[in-house]
């Protein structure tokens, strides 16, 4: 690409984690659960549910599927 469209590595990383936080947040929301509540269940800090949520974690799938299953959400990857 060009002209100045392209997004560098760095920066599609830093959209993706924001993205992915929004529909944490999103799942957490709809489990009626707290920050600290989650943590509990996931066996963490209210930090690290709060960093995961403003995309300052890097996620690992195990993070996303126990969160996933903790929010009663069914996580799985796209079909291609």
């Amino acid at each position: 690409m060009s002209g100045g469209l392209e997004m560098s590595l760095k920066d599609a990383q830093v959209k993706t984690r924001m993205l992915a936080g929004q529909s944490l947040k999103d799942w957490r929301s709809k489990a009626n659960l707290t920050q600290i509540q989650l943590a509990g269940k996931m066996s963490t800090t209210q930090k690290q549910i709060s960093r995961a949520e403003s995309g300052r974690a890097n996620l690992t799938i195990d993070f996303i599927s126990g969160w996933a299953y903790n929010c009663g959400h069914k996580f799985e990857f796209p079909k291609f």
